[in-house]
């Protein structure tokens, strides 16, 4: 886990985006759209807010031998109520795919509120442990459980919603 202090975080995204699209080893693959998420805390504290989190993601696959990379950016709601924004890729095996799970590395910075009582924002990078339910296109849902992360991220599970086509 590590802090990102050497560039703006939206010059980082559209660097992240502009290096993903120009790509030529990879074979490109589907485009996906995320349009809900909903969040649920293990141990929620006053001013904790859950539920839905007015999310909106786009991302676009790209594989690589049997590696599977959809990667792309989303917005949401907070923990804490601001805006949020982060740049991702969700890494898979065409090994490890059981009928319609697949499981995955969330690889992702993610820019968002310090806490309540702040308006301050914060940048972390980390990965995490999701599982894909779904067929290789059409609906899906992730879900994502995320361990205490020392000060970074408290204990919770989260789901999105998506279509890839």
């Amino acid at each position: 886990m590590f802090k990102i202090f050497t560039m703006p975080f939206m010059r980082s995204c559209i660097l992240l985006l502009v290096c993903a699209g120009c790509q030529p080893a990879f074979a490109e693959d589907h485009w996906s759209l995320n349009f809900y998420g909903y969040l649920k805390h293990v141990d929620r504290e006053p001013g904790y807010r859950e539920g839905g989190m007015d999310y909106f993601g786009v991302s676009k696959e790209a594989s690589y031998e049997a590696y599977q990379f959809d990667s792309g950016a989303n917005t949401f709601i907070d923990t804490f109520g601001k805006r949020s924004y982060s740049v991702f890729s969700d890494v898979s095996h065409a090994d490890f795919v059981y009928g319609m799970l697949t499981p995955m590395l969330r690889l992702t910075c993610i820019h968002k509120g310090r806490g309540s009582d702040t308006s301050r924002m914060v940048t972390n990078c980390y990965a995490v442990p999701k599982i894909r339910i779904g067929a290789r296109t059409g609906l899906f849902a992730d879900v994502t459980l995320i361990p205490q992360i020392g000060d970074y991220a408290d204990a919770m599970g989260m789901v999105e919603f998506g279509y890839k086509w």
